[in-house]
């Protein structure tokens, strides 16, 4: 029997780590040596993905339910008193996905199963009873911050501690894992992520727009940018800025850019596209507390943005002196960083061009694909790490 792959790919929305899988996805399905490769995936991730236009049904691809998530969180998302309720709703996908899968478990027989995001909580009854291997794509620095409840870090630690092998972004994602106890032996640092520089490419003539594109949460400090933005409108009203992305901060962001009476100069807007508005901005504004480097971040680059990034961590792998500024974590220090860049447009030239010239480079989406073919041919038994 050929030794079947399973990705299991579970989310409700659209960040750096699914965008990555889905272009993976449509890449390896592409290419006939990767048919005994499948794909579980959600309907609400799916959908999502096909307005981006980032991914394609065929054959190997089945797709899970999302009927609670779609409806009856929609219709209490402005209801505080169903909150609670919906979001314990919402997780009867995940155990109805989880029914589906052992369906396609004994229908595939896949001898390697891969997860990715909520796909570890979709696989967890089978976390024991699977015979095969089993790998988790851990993309974050930030476990916590993944799961978003107590109760979802103790199912995704637990299954990190249980599965053969975990694909990690960064040696930061290491330090974090082994503080949880995750042995050093089963983890594999990625080479990095990719992007697809025809799609994310600078758009000529480049415009006086400075993007901050993220996750609207408090580690992102989406406040410290708009508070840069409120002093360098005083000096420069000549520049565009954009504010894109979701999350728990986002009324709290729009009511801001009211209030702060900043709509002549700020748009918020939240996309799954977002590559015309990288192409031709000048300047990419990325201050996470993780510091390891953002999907966003490397399709600003391919765009040909210069970076002012925060300091520390991974960041600094991809953003240096040669193509951006680094900098603490204040709002006096963006803004003096992001006037400089626009002040002098030789170095913002420059900085431009080597950025795509390195993800062009450096992350391929060939060396990504062999890199996760190297982890689902390794040989391990679910003993070497008990």
């Amino acid at each position: 029997m050929e030794n079947r792959i399973l990705l299991i790919l579970y989310s409700d929305s659209i960040g750096g780590a699914e965008r990555r899988f889905a272009r993976f996805w449509d890449y390896i399905s592409a290419k006939n040596k990767y048919s005994n490769v499948y794909l579980l995936i959600n309907r609400n991730l799916l959908e999502k993905l096909n307005q981006a236009e980032l991914i394609k049904k065929n054959k190997n691809l089945f797709v899970l339910p999302s009927f609670f998530s779609n409806y009856f969180v929609n219709y209490s998302k402005n209801l505080s008193k169903l909150n609670k309720i919906s979001f314990f709703i919402s997780k009867l996908d995940i155990l109805i996905s989880s029914l589906l899968t052992s369906f396609y478990l004994f229908k595939l027989k896949p001898k390697t199963v891969h997860l990715i995001l909520a796909g570890v909580y979709v696989f967890f009854p089978f976390i024991y009873l699977f015979p095969g291997k089993t790998i988790i794509s851990y993309p974050t620095i930030n476990l916590s911050a993944l799961t978003g409840d107590k109760l979802g870090s103790i199912i995704y630690l637990f299954s990190l501690k249980k599965v053969n092998l975990i694909d990690i972004l960064s040696p930061s994602s290491m330090d974090e894992l082994l503080n949880y106890g995750i042995k050093k032996n089963k983890m594999k640092i990625s080479p990095g992520s990719f992007t697809d520089p025809e799609i994310f490419k600078p758009i000529s003539p480049k415009q006086k727009i400075v993007t901050y594109a993220s996750r609207l949460v408090d580690y992102h400090h989406p406040f410290v940018f708009l508070e840069a933005v409120k002093e360098i409108i005083k000096k420069r009203k000549d520049i565009k800025f954009y504010i894109l992305g979701n999350g728990p901060l986002k009324h709290d962001v729009i009511n801001f850019i009211h209030d702060q009476d900043l709509s002549n100069n700020v748009i918020y807007d939240f996309k799954y596209d977002i590559s015309e508005i990288l192409g031709k901005s000048s300047i990419y504004v990325t201050l996470k507390d993780d510091n390891y480097p953002s999907q966003s971040l490397l399709e600003a680059m391919a765009c040909g943005c210069a970076v002012v990034a925060t300091s520390g961590g991974d960041t600094g792998k991809l953003v240096t002196e040669k193509n951006g500024i680094l900098i603490n974590l204040n709002c006096k220090e963006l803004t003096q960083s992001i006037i400089y860049l626009i002040e002098n447009e030789k170095i913002l030239n420059e900085f431009s061009g080597k950025s795509r010239i390195l993800i062009i480079n450096k992350f391929s989406i060939d060396e990504f694909t062999n890199y996760i073919n190297t982890l689902w041919k390794v040989n391990y038994s679910i003993e070497d790490f008990q």
